[in-house]
């Protein structure tokens, strides 16, 4: 699998003893991390870093995240790292990103669907065209095309339900919870024996109102152990405050362990 920086931005990754998580390997967090590094790292590389977003008071929203997970890295591994941007769609823009490891196999694909915000009114901001040219590539790399729906939840698979307080550790550069907490909330709402016996193959994610700091969350964990397409575990994360209103979605696809190497 080749590839080179007409097709893509690159980015080398090295795995440390910090990204570690379980049996010497990085975590599916980690993964998250990874990639929404990708997406900063492309943004910084074109001029569009955090600093020009913030003197404007805007920044990148993510909505969808649809990541598929082929293998968890060790300590020490040397990874690559890949970006690039899909023409862009009114204020919506969809970015693939790739992760191979030393002997070019994929560790990861992932799609993701990000809105520019502005952040004092909290709502879309329409840029105007020319700002997305400098994300684009004359020959681009071939995709895959994402699935952002998510399977049904069932109200009598709901296996348990918890609340807990967003503290200052959650929060990221634009005064919300960071994108990757989510996902940590959601592992840590997986039962005991799917854990034991299984590991995350498919992270699909959708955004839908943020949290911030000293927020009340209830999630609601959904266990489907028989559904045709293997098995999956659900999230739904709400504002306890306003329980009609759900903030995100975290689906699990599970695979045995055995299937990872």
């Amino acid at each position: 699998m080749k590839y080179d920086d007409k097709q893509c931005f690159i980015h080398k990754i090295r795995v440390r003893y910090s990204d570690l998580f379980e049996d010497g390997k990085i975590g599916p967090v980690q993964i998250v991390k990874y990639i929404q590094d990708l997406a900063v790292e492309h943004s910084n590389h074109i001029g569009y870093g955090t600093e020009f977003l913030q003197e404007r008071h805007l920044a990148w929203l993510l909505l969808y995240w649809d990541i598929d997970i082929y293998r968890l890295p060790a300590d020490e591994e040397e990874l690559t790292g890949m970006t690039w941007s899909r023409k862009h769609k009114h204020i919506q823009a969809d970015r693939d990103s790739e992760i191979l490891d030393e002997n070019v196999e994929p560790v990861c694909y992932a799609s993701a669907r990000w809105v520019i915000t502005d952040i004092a009114k909290r709502r879309p901001y329409k840029m105007p065209q020319d700002f997305f040219l400098p994300y684009l590539f004359p020959d681009p790399r071939p995709i895959k095309e994402p699935d952002y729906s998510f399977p049904p939840v069932d109200e009598e698979l709901l296996f348990s339900e918890r609340e807990f307080t967003v503290t200052r550790r959650d929060m990221d550069n634009n005064d919300h919870v960071n994108n990757s907490v989510y996902v940590e909330w959601a592992m840590d709402d997986v039962d005991d024996d799917t854990w034991a016996c299984n590991r995350i193959k498919k992270i699909k994610v959708a955004y839908k109102h943020e949290l911030r700091r000293g927020a009340r969350v209830l999630t609601k964990y959904y266990l489907n152990k028989d559904h045709p397409g293997g098995m999956y575990t659900t999230s739904m994360i709400f504002d306890k405050e306003d329980p009609g209103t759900m903030c995100a979605m975290v689906t699990f696809f599970w695979g045995p362990k055995e299937d990872s190497a």
